[in-house]
């Protein structure tokens, strides 16, 4: 556990950052099921404007989980509506409690470790993938295998400092509020939810696809900068995340849900005003996404950026 500690220690940007990734990569599937209707409302623009009578205007930022300085780097309109915001709603309240909390909750606390629980053939080949991005064996030992399929699951990192949290960090450098509209335990209940075998399926994609996370990632980084949220739809179908029956089980277990409730607890804040919300992109468009919920709700919803 010593070594397991320590290397969750020098890595806690890519380890958050895998866990934000899966839900991106997760919510194209979601997107793509929208587009099915007829159209894809919402399917341009990163920032858009909230309004209802009697309060201030706010925004909803869609972000992509990204330390890319081309991520990093805000719009003005955008840069202008954080600065003028008074509090800032993300996913995740991202200060170190949620974060050592959603790391602790990758790792097995029964006993076991990762071999007992996928076998010795597939523990072999997640041992020799997890070297190829710089772990060793023992880092992963206690890892639960959504825990590893996470972490095989995006590209290499730099700063480990993504557009979320570099947003949470400014946010607290200028005195603002900040809410998370989930907890890290709602979020790790999905992956823990799901049963060990649907767990291990989700590995063994995980390492049959990796060639392709770089590419895939280059794509989505391309068309997010671009605004292009409908492009991000249509990276699902190239790609075809969540084609598996654990994959759709997954989906299944909390997209929907996710958006409804990050909805129910957006309501109260966008009713007092003057609130910048930061969520993933892939959580804006469709007629599940939260700008279809919230104009449903009575809100007007205007792309700004």
């Amino acid at each position: 556990m010593a070594g397991i500690r320590k290397y969750m220690d020098i890595q806690p940007g890519r380890l958050w950052r895998g866990l934000m990734l899966i839900w991106l990569t997760l919510a194209l599937a979601v997107a793509a099921q929208a587009s099915a209707d007829a159209g894809l409302p919402f399917s341009q623009g990163r920032l858009f404007r909230i309004g209802k009578p009697g309060a201030a205007p706010s925004h909803v930022f869609g972000t992509m989980h990204s330390d890319d300085q081309r991520v990093l780097s805000l719009p003005a309109p955008v840069r202008q509506a954080f600065d003028s915001a008074e509090t800032v709603a993300l996913e995740l309240d991202l200060g170190p409690a949620a974060m050592a909390a959603s790391m602790a909750g990758m790792l097995l606390t029964d006993g076991r470790e990762l071999r007992d629980v996928v076998g010795d053939e597939l523990y072999a080949q997640t041992v020799e993938a997890v070297a190829g991005i710089g772990m060793p064996e023992m880092a992963i030992r206690k890892f639960k295998p959504w825990g590893v399929a996470m972490l095989l699951s995006m590209p290499p990192i730099d700063s480990g400092r993504f557009l979320d949290l570099a947003l949470y960090q400014s946010a607290k450098a200028q005195g603002k509020t900040v809410k998370g509209l989930e907890t890290a335990a709602e979020q790790l209940a999905v992956f823990d939810g799901l049963s060990e075998p649907d767990q291990i399926e989700i590995l063994q994609e995980a390492l049959a696809n990796r060639h392709l996370f770089d590419r895939m990632f280059k794509e989505m980084t391309d068309a997010y900068l671009q605004g292009d949220l409908g492009a991000l739809v249509r990276l699902n179908e190239k790609y075809g995340a969540g084609d598996s029956a654990a994959g759709q089980r997954l989906q299944e277990r909390l997209l929907d849900k996710r958006n409804k409730l990050m909805v129910k607890r957006l309501i109260p804040l966008l009713g007092k005003g003057n609130i910048f919300v930061a969520i993933g992109a892939l959580h804006l468009p469709g007629k599940n996404g939260i700008l279809y919920l919230l104009k449903e709700r009575g809100f007007k919803v205007k792309s700004v950026h």
